[in-house]
């Protein structure tokens, strides 16, 4: 929601600072969730050093031990300039939009692909290590031990994913509302919030099926402990899926409500919907955290299981077994995690098509902001055919259609709902919706004077001009 006029900026620049705090959180929060997880590697836990199978002897090899430490003092440099990009790209929010969210993007794939990148090639110098000095556990990598006592302990003790249910319903009731249904008629773009909203509840509730259903393997040749960690693990995602569908029904339910019942969103609203996110998101990354420190603390004193061996597999950092039959794999660095299985052809297509969709996506936000920031509104006469166009958005109308076109000092002091476009502190440009003007166009670059405003039976446009006089040349064009 926008008031116009200087009354308006004030507004704008609290969202600035949101979107700054928001992003400084996600960004620091995605560093530290990195070092937690990626950065304990170096130790010697479950038989694997830098998920590698070796003996417990092979860590104070004079190779291993050289690996080790330039990893750790190169990565810490890593991190630290990361922590770094990641305060830069969240302080861009007070800059152009374009210019913050190519930063921030830059950043997320440098991060991203750098950090796991590194991690990949040091694991491909240790399995290198590890052939040269062959430190084989067993002669077949192709033992895959599963505990049938600790599945059946585990399918027992499972909280069943029905209790999805209520939230969803929930949910669907909030999209079909009289006024939600009047929202999404208005801008057809709109249709993403409720389906958003349904897609998340559905896919945790999927996550919660497929996590009853998976097998359970073996890290002990104790049935005991293989069952603690099973159980526990199982009814723990289960708790995190649940967590993760309630916090977003609280959360894009508040948004549902309120457009149903006011037709717009206020900055309040959206407050309390990120605030449930990251809520949820800590609880997942808390309950993550909690599972792999018990885990650990269980198989403390356990023997690895000695014949297992499927390091070629993980060789280069992800899974590559042509003759497992499964798409999906728990981890080899992150125990809480599932990786691609890249020995099937389906999963190399789909992982191609995920990238380039993501990447084609990317470059197309990165294109349009661009355009909404640096591409000028012009408003140009054929004939009686009258068109004013700025970035994506633009209207075209006869001039027989126009009921009044007026020069105006400033923008008129009314609020304002954006359906869709941009609003900060720079310019105004894509739909809103007044509660003076009804239905509007906006091509406005702040503090620039006058505003031209045209009055169509369906929309009022208002546009001006960073250029002197074309603004008044339009409007002569018009009254001509």
């Amino acid at each position: 929601r926008d008031v116009l006029g200087s009354r308006g900026l004030g507004d704008v620049y609290k969202r600035q600072i949101m979107m700054c705090v928001m992003a400084l959180f996600v960004n620091l929060l995605v560093v530290g969730c990195f070092a937690l997880v990626y950065g304990t590697k170096m130790k010697y836990e479950n038989g694997m050093l830098f998920g590698i199978h070796m003996p417990k002897e092979a860590q104070k090899d004079s190779e291993v031990q050289s690996l080790m430490e330039q990893y750790a003092v190169r990565m810490k440099k890593f991190y630290w300039w990361n922590v770094a990009g990641a305060v830069l790209s969240g302080l861009l929010a007070f800059s152009y939009t374009s210019i913050f969210m190519f930063g921030w993007m830059f950043w997320i794939f440098e991060f991203t692909i750098g950090s796991m990148g590194f991690l990949c090639m040091n694991h491909r110098k240790l399995y290198d290590i590890k052939v040269k000095h062959q430190w084989f556990a067993a002669e077949g990598a192709d033992i895959v031990v599963i505990d049938i006592g600790a599945s059946a302990k585990a399918e027992e003790k499972r909280i069943p994913a029905v209790w999805h249910l209520p939230a969803v319903v929930i949910l669907a009731w909030l999209c079909f509302l009289p006024g939600m249904r009047r929202w999404v008629q208005e801008e057809a773009a709109n249709i993403l919030v409720p389906g958003m909203a349904l897609l998340t509840a559905g896919l945790f509730w999927v996550l919660h099926i497929w996590t009853n259903r998976r097998r359970c393997d073996a890290y002990s040749e104790n049935t005991q402990i293989n069952t603690a960690i099973h159980v526990r693990e199982r009814r723990m995602w289960a708790w995190i899926w649940l967590v993760g569908t309630y916090t977003s029904l609280i959360g894009m339910g508040e948004i549902l409500w309120q457009i149903s019942r006011k037709g717009y969103l206020d900055v309040v609203d959206t407050i309390i919907c990120v605030i449930f996110s990251m809520a949820g998101g800590l609880f997942i990354l808390a309950a993550i955290l909690w599972m792999m420190k018990k885990r650990q603390e269980l198989l403390k004193t356990e023997e690895p299981l000695s014949y297992v061996d499927d390091d070629i597999y993980w060789k280069n950092g992800w899974y590559n077994n042509p003759r497992d039959r499964r798409w999906v794999v728990p981890d080899r660095m992150c125990s809480s995690n599932y990786s691609f299985n890249m020995g099937k052809p389906g999963v190399r297509y789909l992982t191609g098509a995920l990238g380039s969709v993501i990447v084609i996506g990317v470059l197309w936000l990165v294109v349009v902001f661009f355009g909404m920031d640096f591409v000028r509104p012009q408003l140009s006469i054929d004939g009686n055919q009258v068109t004013v166009r700025s970035a994506e958005y633009g209207i075209s109308f006869d001039k027989k259609e126009i009921e009044d076109a007026e020069l105006l000092e400033d923008l008129p002091e009314e609020d304002f709902v954006r359906i869709n476009g941009l609003s900060d502190s720079r310019q105004l440009l894509g739909k809103f919706k007044g509660e003076e003007s009804g239905k509007a166009m906006f091509y406005i670059r702040r503090g620039e004077t006058p505003v031209l405003k045209i009055k169509l039976p369906e929309y009022t446009v208002f546009v001006n001009s960073e250029e002197s006089g074309k603004v008044q040349e339009w409007y002569e064009e018009l009254s001509s």
